[in-house]
């Protein structure tokens, strides 16, 4: 259900595009996370075209609290199952 992903291809319904006003709610949310392979991970991914920044992406992930189930506030995506 995305919590966890690798180096492998993911399905396009775990790929979702944030806006610029929605960029700094994403990175609250993952913010206190620790290592840098996850902050790597979780970091929106730019796409540029003749050095403007015309969209962001990223992988529909998330966190889960202290009961193993998601932490689904503050998350500007909804969550779905991948294929």
């Amino acid at each position: 259900a995305g919590a966890k992903f690798s180096s492998a291809i993911l399905p396009p319904e775990m790929i979702e595009r944030i806006e610029k006003d929605q960029v700094p709610g994403f990175l609250k949310y993952w913010e206190g996370e620790h290592g840098e392979d996850l902050v790597t991970r979780m970091t929106p991914k730019i796409y540029m075209d003749q050095g403007i920044v015309k969209s962001q992406y990223v992988v529909k992930s998330f966190r889960t609290g202290l009961d193993g189930k998601p932490v689904k506030e503050g998350l500007s995506y909804e969550l779905k199952r991948a294929s």
